[in-house]
């Protein structure tokens, strides 16, 4: 993730040609590093004026958050724009909440549609007071999962990875509308799963970086013997136990992987392996790559 800002010195004032020239340079460089924002100041004359063209370029960099990756930012695209739309920040978030709880997709995902259509390319807003907002709804996302004792996917990540790992507003967006059709739809599925193994894949989603978790720690926790768990978990869902405690593990590492703050070492005892290496045969056995290979190929 990058952000740049652009200053160009001349002894006369450069045509819109040698502007886009110098941008459509730019692009192409910078398509080789992943995503990024570029600002371009004022044109100004003399370089006494050179910190007025600075700060109107640190402004226009501050509402690139409210556009697309790799979207270049000069004053013109700004008016393009206009102004934000006014709606405030009193948005309907016990709307939002309620919806979640009495299961009304239409409506959150209206009222999330609502949010999109207020901070999409806008400048009139702080992108921490609006990553604060996000915050919440996320934060609504997952309290009412749990209170639906609806079980942990392997996928989730914290509310502050999500939210880290998201460039611009509109990756932000699609990430909270993401997750809240997965949560109608884990939701609706839940209503159709047999109780028992809810509590089997709950207790599992709680307890899987545990390295001695076995079935029958998992049998001993619904109050059944380890042969019938073993059997009624198979032909409720058509793994054995053991298929799905190592698949919700491999899940959880790739997830991991894909975030370089984390060492494979570190990742292997977070997902229930105190063996390094076997955790490394593990891997490329169900991934069909090495870890550091996946890492490779997926880091973001």
């Amino acid at each position: 993730h990058q952000n740049l800002i652009c200053f160009l010195f001349s002894e006369r004032k450069p045509s819109s040609h040698t502007l886009q020239e110098l941008q459509d340079f730019l692009t192409c460089r910078l398509s080789y590093h992943g995503k990024y924002s570029i600002a371009f100041g004022d044109m100004v004359t003399g370089i006494s004026k050179a910190y007025q063209s600075y700060a109107s370029a640190v402004i226009l960099l501050q509402n690139s958050f409210f556009f697309p990756e790799n979207t270049v930012l000069t004053q013109d695209s700004i008016k393009d724009h206009g102004e934000s739309s006014g709606f405030s920040f009193d948005f309907p978030e016990q709307e939002f909440k309620e919806a979640l709880e009495s299961r009304e997709q239409e409506t959150a995902l209206k009222l999330l549609e609502q949010l999109k259509n207020n901070f999409f390319k806008s400048t009139g807003y702080f992108q921490n007071s609006v990553k604060d907002l996000y915050y919440k709804l996320f934060l609504s996302l997952e309290t009412t999962r749990k209170r639906s004792s609806i079980p942990e996917s392997p996928d989730d990540e914290s509310i502050a990875d999500t939210i880290h790992q998201c460039f611009t507003f509109p990756e932000l967006h699609e990430a909270l509308v993401r997750q809240t059709t997965v949560f109608f739809e884990e939701a609706t599925e839940n209503t159709q799963e047999h109780p028992t193994i809810h509590l089997i894949k709950n207790y599992i989603s709680q307890n899987y970086m545990d390295d001695t978790l076995s079935v029958k720690d998992i049998s001993d926790h619904v109050f059944l013997s380890t042969s019938y768990v073993c059997t009624f978990f198979k032909n409720e869902t058509g793994q054995t136990l053991n298929q799905y405690l190592t698949e919700y593990r491999m899940e959880k590492a790739k997830q991991l992987l894909k975030d370089a703050r984390y060492r494979i070492a570190d990742i292997s005892s977070r997902v229930g392996y105190s063996d390094g290496n076997y955790f490394g045969k593990s891997f490329k056995k169900h991934c069909g790559v090495s870890p550091s290979e996946y890492r490779e190929q997926n880091l973001q």
